[in-house]
């Protein structure tokens, strides 16, 4: 057993050696130094995708959990990974206002969580709650009842970003 090992060990060095294919050191150049790409904050902020949660919930949705990591994924790449994160939740208005405000503050926490779990910095977020302050859409119909889906796009977390003077984001 140990004959056959040492006898195909044998014949990877003839091969190698004796056949001139490592008859010398090899050069080994260090690679060029990668170039930083510039990243455009508008276009960066396009590719970050709203974190959407049910009624009355907190926890993130298996897609959810891939949005996030997602987003971990572009803000920490060159460029980016100097820039202050701000994880912003949003409620519904359906319920009390107190409590809307509670959840949109549970939501940035669990988003937050998430992007630390994927790689973010902690120093680079802060969660802001703004509870049912900014709905990006009218939950109340033309007749006055409740639209639900309205309410469902209402109901999320955001990424904004701080910390630049330009447009430009620059290593």
């Amino acid at each position: 057993m140990k004959f056959d090992r040492l006898l195909s060990l044998w014949v990877v060095f003839i091969v190698l050696f004796g056949a001139g294919c490592v008859s010398q050191p090899m050069k080994v150049e260090a690679p060029a130094k990668p170039v930083t790409p510039i990243i455009n904050l508008t276009e960066l902020m396009q590719e970050i995708p709203v974190i959407l949660f049910p009624t009355g919930n907190t926890r993130l949705t298996n897609k959810a959990r891939q949005q996030v990591r997602y987003i971990a994924e572009l803000i920490n790449q060159p460029g980016v990974i100097k820039l202050r994160i701000y994880v912003n939740g949003h409620s519904d208005t359906l319920g009390d206002a107190n409590k809307n405000m509670m959840l949109s503050r549970k939501r940035a926490d669990s988003v937050s969580r998430e992007l630390i779990l994927n790689g973010v910095r902690s120093s680079r977020i802060t969660n802001i709650a703004k509870g049912e302050s900014e709905p990006l859409i009218a939950e109340l119909s033309s007749d006055g009842s409740q639209d639900k889906e309205a309410s469902s796009l209402n109901r999320r977390v955001e990424i904004q970003f701080g910390g630049l003077k330009t447009d430009e984001v620059q290593p």
